[in-house]
């Protein structure tokens, strides 16, 4: 039987994820997978520790080396253009200037005053639980009590009975490599529960349990990826990881504020990269690929050398993607971008039982334009750039401090948007009067003479990070405990805006602004937590495990001469917690009911940001709370011979809820023809959701797994109730996969597809991703006086093939929309693509993994 995906990446000790920084192990291969049922049943712990039984054995074990516009909308087609006249994705010199006018290094520069002056605060919590630790270590010498440092850990155990989170899903390297998609985003997509939306290329947002952007926490390593300026809404941070470089995906549905604090309200994306290995020698590999929708060339290069007590890994990606040919033939302009990442890692073994290890993630996206506005005469282009740097410290012991792992982090972010100043013109018969973009095609070329004019945003931060976690088991007593101490420090080093003058030559620097942020705006979150489980073994088959948690967080923001408010003070306290049942019947039966609480603190955008976002002009509301959410639950997961079931039912509440009003800036409602609107706490919102997948057991080679995910929601505001905005519509996805060992092949048929979805909120009634109307640019069902209808259902099948030729190189087809059918996922601001042919290759040699 195929292993079910619903498999925990944590412990029952929360029914959360593993708490930040935790580095997680694998289970040696030596030792038992589950446990017997004569032995009395022992969870794993929060942070993955295999509490299984095994022999008590000393030392290291060294495991062995196994071998557009959407709907038919009219606009001229760059792709349908001769060579010479097709606009390129960025005119060839709009960066140029404004790199010069910056100055200093290219890559990091100078941290800001505030940064450094903050720094020892910051870091206080994370230096008073490296000496606890120190001290608690250097008093009672520390023994291994039945297991070892492992030194193949990666940041989440492998497939165990015992003590799991069953609202997590994973993906390992083996799933994301025969999907072979794009992004991440678009690799959950077939999981259930998950919706994707894609304002652009080069983006890419799930929407869990109906959250989207900052509702949903992204987790690198144990590292924290969201910070304050991450955008409300749906954004293109997930995008900076390829889905190729990484070891495993997980996804934790659901609430999961105790132990991870802000943002975790819809759910959690844990992104694992490849592991540190020991005694492996030297080992690579290269993936490559071409895609022929968007034209893509993709590799994906690995390199890793490892000794007794030394871990040396390196690798990166580079992709590059050409404009987007949807169903039916057509193309999207200015969908072409190119992307680089690249990484790099150490790991030493500095003592029988410790472990430190030093990593680097680097990404850049270059040139990814957005057209979703092109009507309103708002064409942007943007690059992101992210600098993550992070260490783990790792000592394994005994009794209450079982594990100790301290963790540092450090991130640089730059984000640059050019927009063009583009014409608008009255559209005839219409009253009251639309206004739309003249020359679509001038507005995305952006050449002198063709557009009013150029400017550029640029918003540079520095997010220092820390964590510290000790957990262990208390006596004999069976209480497992983990407890801990986190912190993000969001600090705005740079906003400023480039504004180009026009000249025969072309474009050149010309004023320079105040960017959207104040400069030195900051952010600090602060969390204490503690978490408890403690097994009962009713007789030799059945198990109660009750488990419960609180946590402390303090978050706190600030800004100087902000417009309209003048200085920024932002400050809140508040406590989370959860508990939790579970009942389990040996390896066949798990039932699990639970409460969560979780929140998301208002970040820099919304208490601080001035300016345009892209579909509104914000103004900051300094008087913000955090969107709170509880979350009910209640779950079955059954396993049997002929195959697996796992169904998820769940209810959320969320109060002051952070929505959109209109507002005046300079006494006026609109600037530049884009409405102003500030946040506020609107009211609150009330989920319902279903979630499951079936997996039949391997029948001859084949087998089925089928997934589905439901969500309804409505949102009260000063009026009255109505639909959460974006609400997912529901989902399905089924997979016939046929393994042919004789020659080594896999073939996958897929289908996917999701109902229409026609409940529609206010809000997203002006905008032209859900309700513009076909074949006429720029206009709105509302314009018309009609209710925006919302968007289509849609079906498509795809196939997937996997040949291994020989032991060092498989060979992947993916055909995708095999009926190159014209479809778009909810939301989004480009329609799917349309057919497309995808091949790739890998190659492996030595011990490449």
């Amino acid at each position: 039987m195929r292993p079910s995906r619903s498999v925990s990446i944590a412990p029952a000790l929360s029914s959360t994820c593993a708490p930040p920084g935790a580095q997680l192990r694998r289970t040696p291969p030596t030792e038992p997978r589950h446990a017997s049922p004569a032995t009395p049943l022992r969870p794993w712990f929060r942070t993955g520790r295999a509490f299984l039984p095994r022999p008590v054995t000393s030392g290291i074990h060294f495991p062995g080396v196994s071998a557009p516009t959407t709907h038919g909308l009219p606009m001229p087609i760059a792709g349908d253009l001769p060579p010479a006249h097709r606009p390129p994705s960025r005119p060839p010199d709009a960066r140029a200037p404004l790199r010069r006018a910056e100055g200093g290094s290219p890559c990091l520069g100078r941290p800001p005053l505030a940064l450094r002056r903050s720094t020892a605060i910051a870091c206080a919590p994370a230096l008073t639980a490296l000496v606890v630790a120190l001290v608690a270590i250097a008093t009672d010498p520390m023994t291994v009590h039945g297991s070892e440092l492992t030194p193949t850990r990666t940041w989440a155990p492998d497939p165990g009975e015992e003590g799991r989170d069953d609202r997590a899903i994973r993906l390992d390297s083996e799933d994301i490599r025969e999907r072979q998609h794009e992004t991440v985003a678009d690799t959950l997509r077939e999981e259930p529960g998950v919706h994707v939306q894609q304002t652009n290329r080069g983006a890419g947002a799930p929407i869990i349990r109906g959250q989207v952007g900052p509702g949903v926490l992204i987790v690198h390593d144990g590292v924290r990826i969201n910070d304050a300026t991450f955008r409300t809404g749906p954004n293109q941070y997930l995008n900076l990881f390829d889905p190729l470089s990484l070891e495993r995906i997980e996804l934790l549905r659901g609430t999961a504020g105790t132990t991870w604090g802000s943002d975790a309200i819809g759910g959690i994306v844990f992104l694992a990269p490849p592991p540190l290995l020991y005694r492996r020698g030297w080992g690579a590999s290269l993936q490559q690929r071409f895609e022929s929708a968007d034209r893509a060339w993709l590799g994906s290069p690995d390199l890793n050398w490892s000794g007794e007590s030394v871990s040396l890994r390196a690798g990166g990606s580079w992709s590059r993607h050409g404009e987007l040919r949807t169903g039916g033939g057509e193309v999207v302009p200015a969908s072409d971008y190119r992307k680089f990442t690249a990484r790099g890692s150490i790991g030493l073994l500095t003592g029988p039982t410790t472990e430190l290890e030093l990593h680097y993630a680097g990404a850049f996206i270059r040139d990814a334009g957005r057209v979703d506005r092109l009507d309103d005469a708002n064409v942007r282009f943007i690059d992101n750039d992210q600098h993550l740097a992070w260490t783990r410290f790792t000592i394994d012991g005994s009794g209450w401090r079982e594990r100790v792992t301290l963790l540092g982090s450090f991130k640089r972010t730059r984000e640059d948007t050019l927009r063009h100043d583009c014409t608008l013109g009255n559209v005839h018969g219409f009253d009251p009067v639309v206004r739309t973009t003249i020359d679509r095609l001038a507005c995305i070329r952006g050449n002198p003479g063709e557009v009013a004019g150029r400017r550029t945003q640029r918003d540079t931060a520095w997010v220092p990070g820390w964590t510290a976690t000790v957990e262990g088991e208390l006596g004999d007593s069976g209480l497992h405990l983990a407890w801990g101490t986190d912190g993000q420090w969001t600090v705005v080093d740079r906003s400023e805006e480039f504004r180009f003058a026009a000249e025969d030559s072309g474009w050149i620097a010309g004023e320079r602004r105040p960017g959207s942020y104040p400069d030195g705006a900051h952010m600090g979150l602060l969390g204490l937590w503690a978490s408890g489980a403690r097994p009962i073994a009713l007789d030799d088959t059945h198990t109660l495990v009750p488990l419960a948690g609180v946590r402390v967080d303090h978050a706190r923001a600030a800004a100087d001469d902000v417009p309209d408010l003048g200085d920024v003070r932002y400050a809140w306290t508040g406590f989370t917690a959860h508990t939790g049942l579970e009942h389990r019947v040996g390896e066949s039966f798990t039932l699990h009911a639970g409460w969560d609480q979780g929140f998301r603190a208002p970040n820099l955008q919304e208490t601080t940001l001035v300016g345009n976002t892209g579909n509104f002009f914000e103004v900051p509301n300094d008087s913000l709370r955090p969107e709170r959410a509880n979350t009910l639950e209640a779950g079955v997961r059954m396993r049997s011979d002929v195959g697996s079931a796992d169904i998820r039912l769940w209810t959320m509440r969320i109060t002051d809820v952070i929505e959109r009003e209109p507002t005046t800036f300079d006494g006026q409602d609109e600037i530049g023809g884009t409405e102003v609107v500030r946040r506020i706490n609107a009211g609150r919102a009330e989920l319902l959701g279903a979630e499951g997948a079936i997996e039949s057991a391997a029948w001859n080679g084949l087998s089925l797994r089928a997934t589905t995910g439901w969500v309804r929601g409505r949102t009260e505001d000063s009026e009255d109730w109505q639909p959460i905005r974006r609400e997912p519509p529901l989902r399905y996805s089924a997979a016939l996969r046929w393994d042919f060992t004789p020659w080594s092949s896999r073939i996958t048929l897929v289908g996917e597809g999701a109902a229409a979805q026609t409940r529609i909120h206010r809000g997203d009634e002006g905008d032209p991703r859900i309700c513009a109307v076909p074949d006429y640019p720029g206009v709105l069902w509302r314009d018309l006086g009609q209710s925006c209808p919302g968007t289509d259902g849609w079906f498509t099948l795809g196939l997937r093939v996997r040949q291994d030729l020989g032991e060092r190189t498989t060979l992947r087809l993916r055909l995708s929309n095999l009926l190159d059918r014209s479809y778009r996922h909810h939301g989004s601001g480009l329609d799917a693509p349309g057919f497309s042919a995808m091949i790739g290759i890998e190659n492996r040699w030595g011990a490449s993994r």
